[in-house]
Formats: structure tokens, C-alpha cells, sequence
């Protein structure tokens, strides 16, 4: 960690651990990904509630991770995009990503982890399906672990 990124100021990218909080992660890669998202977005996307979110982007707010705007079609919403000092963190961010991942699946063969990730892209497909099934009057059923 630690990679810097040539400029005037190197102070404006400290290593990303130094400036970050773990609760920050999700909210940076969603930005990183598209910036100018609103809270709602980022809720979604992080899986957090409003209240959760709305502490962390002022605690990024506060650090200067995130700057905000209002929204130019509604100006009732406001939308959050990353400074500088933000953007320079992304192949520090990335790494620890990683990082995090091979420790977490250190030892597992490689067969059970792509079963696990198609497990887990079932699961989070099931939602919308059993919306859909709740729309059209089909009950929906709970599986047990024997039928699984």
C-alpha cells in the first residue's frame, strides 16, 4: 500500500489505509466506479441503510473523500462525487481488495470457490424472482437443507 501518484503536492495521497475507514470502502469503489451517484444510490449499492450512509458521506465529507452537488435536474437530491485527494486512493483501494479476497479464500480450491460465487449470483437473483412470482399470485416456498 502506499502507491503515489506523481503531482505537486504528494501529501494530497497518503496510503489509502491512512485516510480510510473500512465502512468508507463501499462507498469509494461504488464512486470510483460512477461518480456523481446520490445517497439512495449508494445505499443500494453499499447494501446499508440511509442512516448508515448519510454518517459515513459526512465522515467522507469531513476527511475531503467526497465533495457534493446538487442533482442539475432536481436540485433536491444531491449527488456525491470524489476530490482528488479521493481518486488518487483507487490502486491503494483496489490492492487492499485483494489482498482481502486471497486471505479470505486462502486453501480453497478453485472448483468450490466458482461454485460458491454461482451460488451467491443465484441468491441475489432470487429476490426479483420471487417478486416477480408474488406480482403474478404465486406463493413462493421455503426450502429446507435437505431438499437443497
Amino acid at each position: 500500500m502506499g502507491t503515489r501518484r506523481p503531482g505537486p503536492d504528494a501529501s494530497i495521497c497518503p496510503p489509502a489505509h491512512l485516510v480510510t475507514q473500512p465502512p468508507e470502502f463501499p462507498a469509494l469503489l461504488a464512486l470510483l466506479e460512477q461518480d456523481g451517484r446520490t445517497q439512495r444510490e449508494l445505499c443500494e449499492v453499499a447494501g446499508v441503510d440511509q442512516s448508515t450512509m448519510a454518517k459515513t458521506l459526512a465522515r467522507m465529507r469531513r476527511d475531503g473523500l467526497v465533495r457534493e452537488e446538487p442533482d442539475a435536474s432536481d436540485g433536491r437530491r444531491t449527488r456525491y462525487y470524489l476530490t482528488p485527494r479521493a481518486q488518487c486512493l483507487e490502486a491503494d483501494l483496489s490492492a487492499a481488495g485483494h489482498e482481502v479476497i486471497a486471505l479470505a479464500t486462502l486453501g480453497i480450491p478453485a472448483a468450490r470457490l466458482a461454485a460458491f460465487d454461482q451460488a451467491l449470483a443465484e441468491m441475489a437473483s432470487n429476490p426479483e424472482g420471487a417478486l416477480a412470482r408474488m406480482n403474478r399470485g404465486k406463493e413462493l416456498r421455503t426450502v429446507t437443507a435437505a431438499e437443497g
